[in-house]
C-alpha cells in the first residue's frame, strides 16, 4: 500500500483532452500557411495561362505568321521605332497603364477572375506571336534584338501586374460571396479594397519608373543593334 501511494505522488497528474482541442490549435498552426497558398493560386493560375499563351502564340506561327503580328515584329525591328525617348516611353506607360487598370475594373467585379484570365491569356499570346514573327522575319539575330529591346519592362510589367491580380482576386472573391449570399467578415471587404487600390496605385507609379528604364534600354539597344 505504501509503495502504491508513493507511486501516484510522483506520478504526472492526467491530462483531460478538450474535445476540439487539437483540431482547433492544428488549424490556427496550418491557418498561415493555408491562407498563403490560396493566395498564391489565382498568381500561378494565371502566370501559367500567360505562359501557355505565349507557347501558343510560337507554335501557332509555324505554319504561317498571321499579318498583325508580322507589323508588330516589322515595329520591333525599325529603328525609327527607337529614336525618340519620350515617343517610347509614352507608349511603354500607356501599355502599362491601361493593363494595369484593367485589372483593378476585373478586381471590382463579382466575375473578375475569369476577365483576367483571358487578359493574362491574351498578353502571352501576343507576346509568343511577335516573338515567332520576328524569328521568321529576321532571324536568330533579330530575336535576340527583340528580347533586349523589351525584355526589362515586359517582364517588370508582368511582375506588377501579377501582384497587382492577386488583390483583384481576393476582392472580386469577396464580391463573388456577397452575391451569393455569404456575409463576410467585418470590414474585411473594405480592407481587400483599399488593398487593392494601394496596390494599383503603387503598380501605376511603379511601372512609370520601369517605363523610363525600359524606353533607356530600348533606345540603347535599337541605336547600337539596330
Amino acid at each position: 500500500m505504501r509503495a502504491a501511494r508513493t507511486a501516484q505522488v510522483w506520478q504526472w497528474p492526467a491530462r483531460h483532452a478538450v474535445p476540439g482541442q487539437n483540431a482547433g490549435t492544428s488549424a490556427h498552426t496550418a491557418g498561415p500557411h493555408a491562407g498563403a497558398s490560396l493566395g498564391l493560386r489565382p498568381v500561378l493560375g494565371l502566370a501559367a495561362l500567360f505562359l501557355a499563351g505565349y507557347v501558343g502564340g510560337i507554335l501557332y506561327c509555324r505554319g504561317s505568321v498571321p499579318e498583325p503580328a508580322a507589323l508588330l515584329a516589322g515595329f520591333y525591328m525599325d529603328k525609327q521605332n527607337f529614336a525618340d525617348f519620350g515617343a517610347v516611353f509614352a507608349s511603354l506607360f500607356s501599355a502599362a497603364f491601361l493593363q494595369m487598370t484593367a485589372a483593378a475594373l476585373c478586381g471590382s467585379s463579382a466575375i473578375g477572375p475569369a476577365p483576367l484570365a483571358v487578359l493574362f491569356a491574351g498578353r502571352g499570346t501576343m507576346l509568343g506571336l511577335c516573338a515567332a514573327a520576328v524569328y521568321a522575319s529576321s532571324g536568330a539575330r533579330g530575336l535576340v534584338v527583340y528580347w533586349l529591346l523589351s525584355f526589362l519592362p515586359e517582364l517588370s510589367f508582368l511582375l506588377l501586374l501579377l501582384w497587382l491580380s492577386q488583390a483583384a482576386c481576393r476582392l472580386s472573391g469577396a464580391l463573388f460571396g456577397v452575391l451569393m449570399g455569404r456575409n463576410p467578415v467585418r470590414g474585411a471587404l473594405k480592407i481587400k479594397a483599399k488593398t487593392m487600390v494601394f496596390r494599383y496605385l503603387f503598380a501605376i507609379a511603379a511601372s512609370a519608373a520601369c517605363a523610363v528604364l525600359g524606353a533607356g534600354s530600348a533606345v540603347l539597344f535599337a541605336g547600337v543593334l539596330l
